[in-house]
């Protein structure tokens, strides 16, 4: 089997992918657009989702709040069908910049 391979290949990745499975259920992540999974909306941007019959969705990357140091989040605002969502995330990476003693921390994006 396919999933053999991958774990023998990619075991971490394999690992973490069954965790997202585990946690958002099978077959989320092959409904969202290669383009969208390589290369994440920027604030501002606009993607078009087809995941089946009636539903269809256009979502907007609105903002990225400042990480939040006390939560260890992130506020991410999308429009989705023109309707606001408010989405507490957490920022791993951050995080882990900010607990890192010594030697260069990677650098993230930001706004």
């Amino acid at each position: 089997k396919k999933e053999v391979l991958s774990h023998a290949l990619y075991p971490k990745v394999f690992k973490d992918f069954m965790e997202f499975e585990k946690t958002y259920g099978k077959g989320i992540i092959e409904k969202l657009p290669t383009h969208l999974f390589l290369r994440p909306l920027s604030e501002g941007e606009e993607a078009h989702l087809h995941l089946g019959p009636g539903k269809d969705y256009y979502i907007r990357l609105s903002s990225i709040d400042k990480f939040n140091e006390d939560l260890g989040t992130r506020v991410v605002t999308l429009e989705v069908n023109g309707e606001k969502w408010f989405i507490r995330t957490p920022d791993t990476v951050t995080t882990l910049q900010s607990t890192m003693v010594g030697g260069a921390a990677p650098k993230r994006r930001e706004k």
